[in-house]
């Protein structure tokens, strides 16, 4: 690292009864790839010794401290629960640039733009900081028992160490993984990040390491904006057979908040409410796949019961108590234990999966420091609470559930199995919160967030102002594709782009990033486009968004360089919106002009041989609809997943075209673009389109 952060550093100890010390650094020492920074109080009662080692560019802060009082029956120190040592970096007072996320509730982050280091929001999670061409990427952890964050302080950028619970005299932990590179800064939240998790011991892993549960590979609904609490058997019925005359192929169902039977936020017991639900789960769920075609049936519950815990005035709570855990306050929830609370959760999920449902969305994570806080430490209670949920979720459902509302760097770094987190703040169909708040907040989190999940961008409106925008952010998530109309409201022209007839939803490759010439920038302020790229088997599609809040018409462009995987010298664009394709020289940028609210989709393809295949136009993502391709000595030969409008561009003009081994005759030719007609084989069912030369 030719410039060092750790060269000026600052050490604040907070101890109980108020005893706050403020410590330079008393000396360095250096051993091959690891320096130690000690610091220590004049009367010797504190010492703490930070630890950072170097492995190629990426660093790890790891902390020792402890308390020094030689008699035990002497008054002990004990450190704060809250920013028991907070670590100043006074060479990190001001940025060129930097991209931050800070949390604005206990649950999403968003991000922050700001070049004053010293303005940080406090509870930062992460921020990546351009200095002089070079850039810095910190990385906060929650270790076994200690939880880190960043905040700004007058003299500079300040990391907080934090164990939330009481009667701690020494500390052992890692506390952040500092990425440095002098470019391409978007690949060092991979190397970090990744970096991190190995430190971890694998607490969690990457997505790409994750699978990708099936019931989530169609389309869904959720009962949560078209019903809120007053969700019932009825109406979902009634809502299903609206569904069946329009013919949208709903295969999963999350019936949300309002179906459980609960006094004053709290759980009574775990079957449904008797007045909305008063022939048990098992009869809505076997009227739901056998009359309209419904595969999978989740509910929705907190992490903690209900969002006050569990009655503890109650059946339930007699039967589990040895599995349950009080609070200081009085509040009761399932036990934060792998073993302890696996007991709860376990005879829950058995009675679920005994009314047929396979799926849960289980909603209010990161509330669980509220419920553990000066009693357990922050580590230890979300690393036996996510261990027991999941090991249930395995048991009963298959690893198929939704996280939500846990976004914090607890809940994300001790999830082991379950795959799918969501990623935003919710979607507010009276756009309390607007689209562009939506859009910021997915686009930007997925930086770091959907390198260890699968993102789900939340439910919408598929009849709504924005409807086209919101679908076309859902076919960019790589996540799940799921709604919540009201009754009557469900438009399938919405959703048609973003799935096939089945129901299949085409789903891109990765979670999506922002280009990297806004990674810096804010799209609502700074005129610029914000442009959300993701990868479709060989094609990059990117999704320009014009979010201005002085609905300004903006000029932006994409340079090809960027993305490795389009290697061919020569490229294609194709424009969804526009329905045309451009050709581009690989290192040429292209330059567009969008208007304020407007959107475009490009997909970007290799120009193999002269030739590069686009696939069924009338979808977002038309890589995705392409089964399989053969390449011949004279032909080409292209299986797509369902028929429409297929479009190839081609630069020598074929001897023919055939569908299904029949010569097709009905195809649109412009300039070298062909759109074909294609329509499946009555015999075989299948939609191949063969061209020779």
């Amino acid at each position: 690292m030719d410039y060092n952060i750790f060269d000026d550093l600052q050490l604040i100890v907070n101890l109980k009864g108020n005893i706050k010390m403020v410590l330079e650094c008393s000396g360095i020492e250096s051993n091959d790839n690891i320096t130690k920074y000690c610091f220590e109080d004049t009367e010797k009662a504190v010492s703490v010794v930070l630890e950072v080692e170097n492995r190629e560019n990426i660093y790890f802060l790891r902390i020792n401290a402890e308390t020094q009082v030689e008699q035990t029956y002497i008054r002990q120190l004990f450190f704060e629960e809250e920013n028991a040592l907070e670590i100043v970096f006074k060479t990190l007072k001001e940025a060129d640039e930097s991209l931050s996320f800070y949390h604005f509730n206990d649950w999403w982050t968003r991000a922050s733009f700001e070049k004053k280091l010293t303005n940080l929001q406090s509870r930062t999670s992460n921020i990546l900081i351009k200095r002089e061409n070079k850039y810095f990427y910190l990385y906060p952890v929650v270790d076994a028992i200690y939880k880190a964050d960043i905040s700004g302080d007058e003299l500079g950028l300040k990391l907080n160490l934090s164990s939330f619970k009481g009667g701690i005299k020494r500390v052992k932990t890692l506390a952040c993984v500092i990425g440095y590179c002098e470019k391409n800064p978007k690949h060092l939240f991979t190397t970090t990040i990744s970096s991190a998790l190995e430190a971890l011991k694998y607490k969690t892993k990457l997505r790409e390491e994750k699978e990708y549960p099936q019931g989530l590979e169609k389309l869904g609904w959720c009962t949560w904006d078209a019903f809120y609490g007053e969700v019932s058997e009825e109406k979902i019925l009634l809502k299903f057979e609206e569904f069946k005359q329009k013919q949208i192929p709903i295969k999963w169902i999350i019936i949300d908040d309002g179906w459980l039977d609960e006094q004053d936020k709290e759980l009574v017991s775990f079957a449904p409410n008797k007045n909305k639900f008063p022939n048990g789960f098992k009869y809505l769920v076997d009227r739901l796949k056998k009359e309209y075609g419904v595969e999978h049936v989740g509910v929705w519950h907190t992490f903690f019961g209900y969002w006050n815990g569990i009655k503890k005035d109650s059946s339930l709570y007699e039967e589990f108590k040895d599995n349950l855990y009080e609070t200081v306050d009085g509040r009761v929830i399932p036990f934060p234990d792998e073993n302890r609370g696996f007991v709860f959760w376990d005879a829950w999920h058995t009675y679920l999966e005994n009314e047929g449902i396979d799926l849960v969305k289980v909603d209010g994570q990161s509330s669980l420091n509220n419920y553990t806080m000066f009693n357990e430490s922050i580590g230890k209670a979300a690393a036996g609470a996510h261990k027991a949920l999941e090991k249930s979720v395995e048991k009963h459902f298959n690893n198929t559930m939704i996280n939500c509302m846990g976004m914090a760097s607890e809940n994300i770094l001790s999830r082991g199995i379950t795959a799918v987190s969501r990623n935003s703040d919710d979607f507010v169909p009276d756009n309390r919160i607007p689209f562009s708040e939506h859009l910021m907040q997915n686009a930007y989190n997925s930086l770091y967030h959907g390198l260890i999940y699968y993102l789900d961008f939340d439910m919408f409106w598929t009849k709504h102002e924005y409807a086209v925008h919101h679908a076309v952010l859902r076919a960019l998530s790589g996540g799940p594709i799921y709604f919540s109309d009201g009754m009557g409201n469900s438009d399938m022209q919405a959703v048609l782009p973003t799935i096939l007839e089945s129901g299949e939803i085409l789903r891109a490759d990765a979670s999506p990033s922002v280009t990297e010439d806004i990674l810096f920038k804010n799209p609502c302020v700074d005129g610029v486009i914000l442009k959300l790229v993701n990868k479709v088997s060989d094609s990059v599609v990117i999704g320009a968004f014009n979010i201005d809040t002085e609905g300004r018409t903006i000029e932006s462009s994409i340079n090809t360089t960027e993305f490795d995987s389009l290697s061919t010298d020569k490229l294609i664009i194709y424009r969804y919106f526009s329905r045309d394709v451009i050709t581009l020289e690989k290192g040429e940028v292209y330059n567009f002009v969008l208007k304020t609210n407007e959107i475009e989709l490009f997909t970007i393809l290799p120009y193999n041989n002269d030739f590069a295949i686009v696939g069924l136009l009338d979808k977002y993502l038309p890589r995705a609809t392409i089964s399989d391709i053969v390449y011949g000595h004279n032909y080409i030969k292209i299986e797509l997943k369902e028929s429409g409008d297929f479009g190839i561009v081609l630069d020598n003009e074929p001897n023919e075209i055939k569908i299904n081994s029949v010569r097709a005759s009905n195809y649109v030719k412009k300039g070298n673009f062909y759109i074909i007609k294609t329509a499946e084989s009555k015999d075989s069912g299948k939609n191949i389109v063969e061209i020779t030369f």
